[in-house]
């Protein structure tokens, strides 16, 4: 753990500049009422975002999206089951989605999945040096600065 606070010391809009300007590679680990969501840097630029809330995951981002049905992501998740591959790799291999669709779900789910930790009035959070797998990366980073502003 190289960095550690409060979020009522270190609102989350100045730990995205920061990440930035220091051209961050890591995890920002923020915590709050048994939440916790991980936000990841590749070169100060987010890269990806993951949430512990079940009503954040990336199959009701789809839904809330109206991407997928109840029956069709209920279908999907049970092939990644089987076949051990994640929900938008499947999509596509099932038709269900294209690729770009995805892609652009997934962006959109992250942006989303970021600012809503602006509304974190408390919590507390770490950054540590450690990164997903490649596949769970966006391959077209998000400028922190840009989600920043946006929060």
């Amino acid at each position: 753990m190289e960095f550690s606070g409060r979020l009522s010391s270190f609102p989350i809009g100045d730990l995205l500049q920061w990440a930035h300007n220091d051209r961050r590679t890591g995890s920002l680990v923020v915590r709050r009422s048994g939440r916790e969501k991980q936000v990841f840097f590749r070169d100060g630029d987010v890269v990806s975002c993951f949430s512990d809330d079940a009503a954040e995951f990336f199959g009701q981002h789809l839904l809330v999206q109206g991407l997928v049905s109840d029956n069709t992501l209920i279908r999907a998740l049970t092939y990644c089951q089987k076949q051990g591959k994640r929900l938008g790799v499947v999509l596509g291999e099932l038709g269900i989605l294209r690729e770009d669709v995805v892609s652009a779900a997934l962006t959109q789910q992250i942006q989303d999945l970021v600012c809503d930790i602006f509304l974190w009035k408390s919590g507390v959070f770490f950054f540590a040096a450690e990164m997903p797998p490649e596949e769970d990366l966006l391959p077209q980073p998000l400028p922190a600065v840009g989600l920043a502003m946006e929060g």
